[in-house]
């Protein structure tokens, strides 16, 4: 194998399934849960308002999410199936204890379409190894009006640059991800017939007269400038009905040597007359 070979399966991206055990210590330790808290309080902050009954969410980590940061009633967690399928009895309890609705590859959702009104995907695009067919799936489940938010990591960040060498130095899958720029991604939602609503770099404290120290803290504090989140309204055109348009009759104008004025005769009125025979007939034709 070249070198060049061994440099892309570095940084080649592989299945959830594989690096779902691994993700989820990381989002464990100390920066994750920070970078957590502050992913959820903008979402409280921004997103908690958003219209909907069923709300999905897709993630990563069985034990880590946003649900709770929305206020819609109905509310769930599918999870991808773990390296190392165990037994249905032990699966049963972890899930009961996650809180995991159920086990589903997040390319064929197990969900009919137009049926979700709020999916919610937690750095599901960033660890995916196809994230174009993950997008394509939520985009046909959630319903029309309905919204999507993303979270992921933001590429143009410490965070983010440091991703390109620690993937050479660490063999952990939290540097083996997508680096998709805010605006590729935005791309990629028009073409699904998707409208941003909302986009956030990070999540800041509101404070009304920050000084100098408070920002240049802001500017250190990695773990809330290390992602973005995004919200998009599906817009879906509706289709106008075709109807039968009344046709009139049309006045003439009076021809030469003729004293009366003429209008076309009803189309309608002559069928009616002429019965289910032979067109041709109709029109006086042998």
């Amino acid at each position: 194998m070249s070198w060049t070979e061994t440099i892309k399966n570095r940084y080649r991206v592989a299945e959830l399934v594989e690096t779902q055990d691994a993700l989820e210590e990381w989002f464990a330790t100390p920066f994750a849960t920070r970078m957590l808290a502050a992913q959820r309080r903008c979402c409280e902050t921004n997103l908690s308002a958003l219209a909907g009954y069923r709300l999905g969410h897709l993630g990563v980590s069985r034990g880590h999410d946003l649900t709770t940061c929305f206020n819609l009633r109905h509310r769930f967690k599918l999870a991808v199936k773990q390296s190392g399928e165990q037994s249905n009895e032990q699966n049963d309890g972890q899930n009961a204890s996650s809180q995991i609705a159920g086990i589903a590859d997040f390319e064929t959702l197990p969900l009919p379409s137009n049926a979700i009104d709020v999916m919610v995907l937690h750095h599901v695009l960033d660890f995916s190894s196809r994230p174009h067919e993950v997008l394509n799936e939520v985009a046909r489940v959630v319903t029309a009006g309905g919204h999507l938010v993303l979270v992921g990591f933001n590429p143009l960040t410490a965070f983010g640059l440091a991703r390109w060498p620690g993937v050479l130095v660490s063999a952990n899958p939290i540097w083996r991800y997508h680096s998709l720029r805010l605006s590729r991604v935005i791309d990629w939602l028009t073409l699904l017939g998707f409208e941003v609503t909302h986009s956030y770099r990070g999540f800041s404290e509101p404070d009304s007269a920050p000084d100098l120290m408070t920002r240049a803290r802001g500017f250190t504090e990695v773990h809330r400038r290390a992602f973005y989140v995004l919200a998009a309204t599906k817009r879906v055109a509706p289709l106008s009905p075709l109807t039968q348009p009344n046709w009139l009759p049309v006045r003439l104008p009076a021809l030469a040597g003729n004293g009366h004025t003429s209008s076309l005769p009803n189309v309608e009125n002559i069928q009616k007359k002429a019965g289910a025979g032979n067109p041709d007939d109709r029109w006086g034709s042998k």
